[in-house]
């Protein structure tokens, strides 16, 4: 009876539109969740500025508008890291999509890090081309760390879709007419119903 009551219910029910992403150069290190990060060493030593950036993506993700129902829409997470090694306060400046295919909507945290202190930020981008996450195909971000009025360095880092190992345990989320949440998984495949496919569909 159990078991046939969860079918009835499947239709209901679906995974949210995910996509994830990792950096394509200088990923040798993880953000505080596990995600690939991309680690980016700075100094000058005539300001005693040292530290480094580490940036990462929790992925591209597709939902319906909180103020708008009808619209839907994908926004890319982006998050950094500025750990201050020295002796004068820096800052992450200047962030923003490459080539302008994205747009950057809201940024949380403090972007300033005082010296022996780490910053951390996260930041979202619209995807306004995109009809669901999957098809985000890959991104460049570009940032700067500043001290003062001076620029101590500017990167464009790329990122391009990650495929979990088969033994990541990760995350997914669910939505139905009464709830939505989250809930975790070995990777792998799992069925549900696909609102932007309109149909039953996969969600991976």
């Amino acid at each position: 009876m159990r078991s046939f009551a969860l079918l009835l219910l499947l239709p209901f029910c679906s995974c949210v539109d995910v996509r994830y992403f990792a950096p394509r150069e200088n990923e040798n290190g993880t953000s505080p969740s596990g995600r690939p990060a991309a680690v980016y060493p700075f100094a000058d030593a005539e300001r005693e500025v040292a530290g480094e950036l580490r940036i990462w993506s929790d992925g591209a993700v597709g939902d319906y508008s909180e103020t708008d129902p009808e619209a839907y829409r994908v926004e890319v997470h982006v998050g950094f890291e500025l750990e201050n090694t020295g002796a004068t306060a820096v800052e992450l400046a200047g962030v923003r999509s490459e080539n302008d295919s994205l747009s950057l909507v809201r940024l949380e945290g403090e972007t300033r890090a005082a010296p022996g202190q780490t910053a951390r930020v996260d930041t979202w981008f619209l995807a306004p081309a995109a009809g669901n996450a999957r098809q985000v195909q890959g991104f460049a971000i570009r940032h700067s760390i500043v001290a003062g009025e001076h620029t101590i360095a500017t990167q464009v880092t790329p990122f391009a879709p990650w495929r979990r190992n088969a033994g990541y345990r990760g995350p997914y989320y669910y939505y139905s007419p009464w709830s939505y949440g989250r809930g975790w998984y070995y990777g792998g495949s799992g069925f549900g119903w696909g609102a932007f496919w309109g149909g039953p569909g996969w969600c991976w």
